[in-house]
């Protein structure tokens, strides 16, 4: 009877284990000091940046800060304690080719070439409504366009 009950338990305890869920794998695709989050700011804070911004109320998801650092430049992708941060004007990266480029709202110059810059959103918008346009506005805090529907209120 020994033998018929440690059949059994080993039975069990391997259909247990077959059908045991596995845990999930936590794997973070940050950095150090930086956790993932499915709906952060489009305006996170960055070294030598302004203290208090307006900041649009649409969110984006990605890496972001944990509480008590920042990134160390605009558009950055390492987090840095405040009291890190570089002064201003200190080891400033700069681009030879791109000294006389002047680009448009939403746009960077990188190696002598204005492309889109990574750090805007980018908006998928419904048609405007009968007598209206998008125009794009720029928001100060980031330089990039957002697209604001203007209708035309005169009574013709």
């Amino acid at each position: 009877m020994s033998f018929t009950l440690s059949i059994f338990l080993v039975t069990m305890a391997l259909t247990a284990i077959a059908f045991a869920k596995p845990k999930p794998i936590a794997i973070d695709p940050c950095g150090e000091n930086m956790h993932f989050k499915e709906c952060g700011t489009t305006c996170p804070a960055y070294c030598n940046g302004p203290e208090s911004v307006m900041c649009n109320k649409m969110c984006k998801n990605g890496c972001f800060c944990d509480d008590g650092f920042v990134l160390d430049r605009k558009g950055g992708d390492a987090c840095v304690r405040i009291d890190q941060c570089p002064k201003s004007g200190d080891n400033e990266e700069k681009d030879e080719k791109c000294a006389l480029v002047r680009c448009v709202a939403g746009d960077v110059c990188r190696d002598g070439e204005c492309i889109r810059n990574p750090d805007c959103p980018m908006f998928m918008m419904s048609p405007p409504k009968e007598g209206c346009k998008y125009v794009d506005e720029i928001d100060p805090v980031n330089d990039c366009p957002v697209p604001v529907e203007h209708c035309d209120t005169s009574d013709n």
